[in-house]
């Protein structure tokens, strides 16, 4: 289980206890359309949840006026009314720095609620992260030793447990028969330990890349998979790239370059001009790294984009990847996406006037008919 995935279930519990609890993610996915960092848009986010936890004791309360402060102190009292303890969990720090290198909007947010730790349940969750990208009156109030828990890896017995069930349900398989399939299962869990250090987000890339290669697999296909040095993710998608063949490099930078996600792998493949066998065995070497949605192709952990995006080769081949993308929306794509990206990208290619001049009162009536085509439009 990962921080935030752990985070998300302790809110559903307190939740389900009647806690009062507040809570914001730093991090959503590539494809979201809004913005997570700005002080503004997180204070928002807090006393909009607030006013959904005291309704009554809110409804004549501005979000977007009044402080945050005054919200969080007049919630913390009703809160103890109730013999309750206002509980806020800031989530995905280690985002900020990351996605924008500038942390100041976060200091603004903590500098805001760290004074009410003496009245209030304050949980923020990280990844490992040096103390220079956080702020400084969080290390002051909440010093690493005595202070900070980590959370624990996954053991070898979680790991084997996970293994057993997916062998079991038939979404992967090992070699041998049963009682050799049993000795086997405890060495790939042991593999799989030494190679990711119980980190659960290697450890889940791991088990999809043996899933995704539809064979009996042994101790010895998961000690040829790309390491996880120190849980950082980063130096697992470093050592997995310079791994990866030119095709499946060019699917990545395609996926990660694009702000719309790709309707599935079959349209991707249009985008190259290689055989269609060239272009699967490319998409076999990374299709563990990303997820098929109803919405589309997503990164199945959003550190990848993280990860490509910083990276040299992207930054050259932003013009020549939005006019691959230009040409499948304009040959290709789905209505859809035809009608929500187009004008983007070419305002991405610096050809901005769709995007400026054309939305007007027509454009967005028809828009909101296709969307809800009720009779009479």
């Amino acid at each position: 289980m990962g921080k935030s995935t752990y985070l998300s279930y302790l809110t559903d519990q307190l939740i389900e206890a009647k806690t009062p609890v507040i809570r914001h993610h730093y991090y959503l996915s590539p494809q979201f359309i809004g913005e997570r960092i700005a002080f503004n848009d997180a204070a928002q986010s807090l006393k909009s949840q607030i006013k959904t936890l005291y309704p009554n004791d809110f409804a004549n309360d501005d979000p977007e006026s009044e402080q945050l402060e005054e919200w969080v102190s007049k919630a913390t009292d009703k809160a103890a009314e109730n013999n309750k303890t206002l509980v806020i969990i800031i989530d995905g720090l280690d985002h900020v720095y990351r996605e924008r290198t500038d942390i100041s909007q976060l200091e603004h947010l903590v500098n805001r609620i760290v004074p009410f730790k003496d009245k209030v349940c304050l949980l923020f969750g990280t990844q490992p992260i040096s103390d220079e990208h956080l702020p400084n009156s969080l290390l002051r109030s909440a010093p690493r030793e005595g202070t900070w828990l980590d959370i624990p890896p996954m053991g070898l017995d979680a790991i084997k447990s996970r293994l057993d069930f997916m062998v079991s349900n038939e979404e992967i398989k090992v070699i041998g028969d049963d009682d050799h399939q049993r000795s086997e299962i405890v060495d790939i869990s042991q593999t799989l330990l030494n190679i990711s250090h119980g980190y659960p987000l290697h450890i889940i890339y791991s088990i999809n890349s043996l899933q995704s290669a539809d064979k009996s697999i042994s101790k010895y296909d998961v000690e040829r998979l790309p390491t996880c040095p120190d849980g950082d993710i980063h130096e697992y998608y470093e050592n997995l790239w310079v791994s990866l063949s030119a095709g499946a490099k060019e699917i990545l930078l395609l996926i990660a370059n694009a702000d719309f996600s790709w309707p599935d792998k079959t349209h991707l493949s249009l985008c190259f001009e290689d055989n269609s066998l060239t272009f699967q065995n490319a998409f076999s070497e990374i299709q563990h790294l990303v997820k098929q949605k109803l919405s589309g192709i997503s990164p199945f952990h959003g550190s990848l984009f993280v990860y490509l995006r910083r990276k040299d080769i992207f930054v050259q081949s932003r013009d020549r990847l939005n006019r691959i993308s230009q040409t499948w929306i304009n040959t290709h794509a789905p209505e859809y996406w035809r009608w929500g990206w187009e004008w983007i990208v070419k305002a991405n290619l610096g050809d901005t006037a769709p995007l400026l001049e054309s939305i007007n009162r027509e454009w967005l009536i028809q828009s909101l008919c296709n969307g809800y085509p009720l009779a009479g439009c």
